[in-house]
């Protein structure tokens, strides 16, 4: 499995070296960037806009440290959480296929004003790695 063709003409999803240096301080336990994604967006309402149903591509990097999660995609956070938060238990994970890990989490309990459905569809030949961890930190296993 290649990485997403923005990572390899731009380096899209790559992780910048001073947030690198940052979660090696903190402890990297794993990492992986400039994987391939898509974004599935439902009934999305916020302030200013709304939408039934939304699908975005993106290249993106996950990294899990001792001390917190972070999946960063359109060059931003799009989950930032301590290992320790209660959150983290409200994160549906899955990997479908070998190769494919999925993140869904409502966004009333992760973003103050928002609501709707998220799920990241990320291609990463770490993915069952990831979901291994995610588990052991509390995310629950989707059906």
């Amino acid at each position: 499995m290649g990485k997403a063709l923005l990572y390899r003409l731009f380096s899209a999803g790559s992780i910048p070296d001073s947030r690198r240096s940052e979660l090696e301080r903190e402890g990297m336990v794993l990492a992986d960037e400039g994987f391939s994604g898509h974004l599935v967006q439902r009934n999305l309402r916020i302030p200013g806009r709304c939408s039934l149903y939304k699908i975005r591509s993106f290249a993106g990097y996950l990294a899990i440290t001792r001390q917190r999660i972070l999946l960063c995609c359109y060059g931003k956070p799009q989950i930032d959480l301590p290992r320790d938060d209660p959150r983290v238990s409200r994160l549906q994970v899955s990997c479908p296929r070998e190769g494919r890990l999925l993140i869904s989490f409502r966004y009333e309990d992760m973003r103050p004003g928002w609501q709707g459905h998220a799920k990241f569809r990320i291609n990463s030949p770490m993915a069952s790695q990831f979901l291994d961890e995610l588990t052991r930190m509390g995310a629950q296993v989707e059906a």
